[in-house]
């Protein structure tokens, strides 16, 4: 659970505070208008409450400010170095006791959130041009998870994953390669609609949304921007609420980062993966460094999502990197070449312009006839 202590925080409450209140209304109109439950159609009128209650956070935290240096308190505090009386200040404790009211509701509709999760598309029914929502890391390399040889018990607590749909296809730094992550009550911490940053402290904050024991004693893992009244990573947004607010965001100045979801490093596994490009994309180095690895893939081109939405399948000004790199794919060696066609160029749905250009390059080197089905030659 997140940690608020007044004596502490009053100076930074007015920014932290509000920007927490207003982004938990945000999600939960979300929530009501995707989800539907009565649930959350209660939850918000909690929290608009407590916004009521509190119009103005900043002059609360000026309140707590002058009663802590009340010549009482500071009394108090002399003779106990760097301590002040739980009721120092009374609006300061009521204050502290209604917002530990938001955290145990945010608390419990994450374990809602975690639920909608769990019941992404398997792999197995993914198909290249149809409707898919998963949640995975994107990189070229393999994600250091439990389940994979380069996990080590000294890196981060957590690992940055992202939602992935028919609708989303922005993966973060245009990485092609999507390593596909469950999401599981023993690994789930947050969901947000941005990029978010998210660091291990040993401190906790309202930042906090997770409480590990490692060798060293307790450690805390914050999400979320400090001090920005414009973001605050929450952990209820259903995957629904993040594909639609994180679509809405793209829209706008904030396109070039993508969604995130933060799971916990140690409780992740990743076996399968996506190959998400568009078709001036040559995908020749992201295959070998799948095969290399033994990890099963399926191939998801955006140009078939961008022709559901009447726009147009590629950039053409993009043609010129993608025949550039087709003329240099003979340092491959045939067999990698082959095996590539087989289990991208077939698998990627190509428009005929573009297939025709790959064709051409191939053809000088291997069979492109190898592996079609008959419908295909």
């Amino acid at each position: 659970m997140r940690y608020f202590n007044y004596r502490h925080e009053h100076s930074s409450m007015g920014i932290d505070v509000t920007s927490y209140i207003n982004e938990f209304i945000k999600e939960l109109k979300c929530l009501i208008e995707i989800e539907g439950l009565d649930v959350y159609r209660d939850a918000l009128g909690v929290v608009i409450d407590f916004k009521n209650k509190y119009p103005d956070i900043r002059a609360i935290g000026q309140n707590i400010l002058r009663d802590l240096i009340s010549p009482e308190n500071i009394e108090y505090a002399f003779k106990n170095p760097n301590s002040y009386k739980e009721d120092a200040s009374k609006i300061g404790l009521a204050f502290q006791k209604d917002l530990y009211k938001i955290f145990e509701l945010e608390d419990n509709l994450s374990k809602l959130a975690e639920k909608k999760f769990e019941e992404m598309t398997p792999f197995e029914q993914i198909e290249n041009g149809g409707e898919f929502m998963v949640v995975g890391h994107a990189s070229y390399q393999l994600p250091g998870v439990s389940n994979n040889p380069n996990y080590r018990k000294n890196q981060k607590e957590y690992v940055s994953c992202s939602l992935f749909s028919n609708n989303e296809l922005n993966t973060f730094m245009d990485n092609k390669i999507v390593y596909l992550s469950g999401v599981t009550e023993d690994n789930f911490i947050s969901a947000s609609h941005f990029d978010v940053v998210t660091r291990e402290t040993r401190h906790p904050s309202i930042h906090s949304l997770k409480e590990i024991e490692t060798d060293d004693g307790k450690e805390y893992i914050d999400i979320g921007f400090t001090h920005d009244m414009d973001k605050f990573a929450l952990s209820i947004a259903t995957p629904k609420v993040v594909e639609r607010l994180s679509l809405e965001r793209e829209k706008g100045l904030d396109s070039s980062l993508t969604n995130e979801i933060v799971l916990l490093r140690n409780k992740t596994i990743s076996n399968k993966a996506l190959l998400v490009a568009d078709e001036t994309d040559l995908l020749i180095d992201e295959f070998m460094v799948l095969k290399s690895n033994g990890v099963e893939f399926k191939c998801i081109n955006r140009g078939l999502y961008k022709e559901q939405r009447d726009e147009e399948r590629y950039d053409k000004s993009k043609l010129q990197d993608l025949e550039q790199r087709l003329s240099m794919i003979g340092r491959y060696d045939r067999r990698a070449l082959e095996d590539y066609y087989k289990s991208v160029v077939l698998k990627m749905k190509y428009s005929d312009d573009i297939l025709e250009k790959i064709n051409n390059s191939f053809s000088k080197y291997i069979d492109i006839n190898i592996g079609k089905e008959p419908e295909q030659l």
